[in-house]
Parts: structure tokens; C-alpha cells; sequence
């Protein structure tokens, strides 16, 4: 089981969903992801790399939206060797 901070946890409007998307941390860098849970001001997704608070990304998970999401990086966790948690802010 993972452990999540208070403020996190309990926020309505949440959709637990498991769905592949692609991480642009810059234009020419992308990194496969899996979704955790999105809501209507952000997401949670699991990624193999770490992602420093603030870092701002672009999402693109298209089963899901026609168009990609701009987001800012809120935190990330360290889940095991290769794998994190990472709770995205929508702009």
C-alpha cells in the first residue's frame, strides 16, 4: 500500500483510471507514463523517472483528451528503484 500525505488524500471529484500517456518535460524529451487518478485541476501518474517540484510538463494521453494538458510537477514520491508517484497541477 502507498502512503500519501493528508493533503493529498480525499480530494472529490477524482477518477481512478489507468491509462497510457506520454510525459514532454521539454520539447524534445518524452517519457511513457501511466495515469493514477485525473481530476478536473490535475493528475497523479506513475512515471520511471523522478521530476523535481515546480518542473513544468505537457501531457498527452489522447484515450483520454483530443487535445494535450499543461501541468506543473506539485510532488513526486519514490515508489522502488525506477518507479514514482507524481501529482500533476493543471494550468
Amino acid at each position: 500500500m502507498i502512503k500519501v500525505p493528508k493533503e493529498r488524500r480525499g480530494i472529490k471529484g477524482r477518477l481512478g483510471i489507468s491509462m497510457p500517456c506520454v510525459l514532454y518535460t521539454d520539447p524534445k524529451a518524452s517519457q511513457e507514463s501511466i495515469t493514477f487518478d485525473i481530476g478536473k485541476g490535475g493528475m497523479c501518474l506513475f512515471s520511471n523517472k523522478c521530476l523535481e517540484d515546480g518542473h513544468r510538463v505537457e501531457i498527452r494521453c489522447e484515450a483520454i483528451w483530443n487535445e494535450p494538458k499543461i501541468g506543473t510537477v506539485k510532488w513526486c514520491q519514490k515508489i522502488k528503484h525506477d518507479l514514482y508517484r507524481i501529482g500533476i497541477s493543471f494550468s
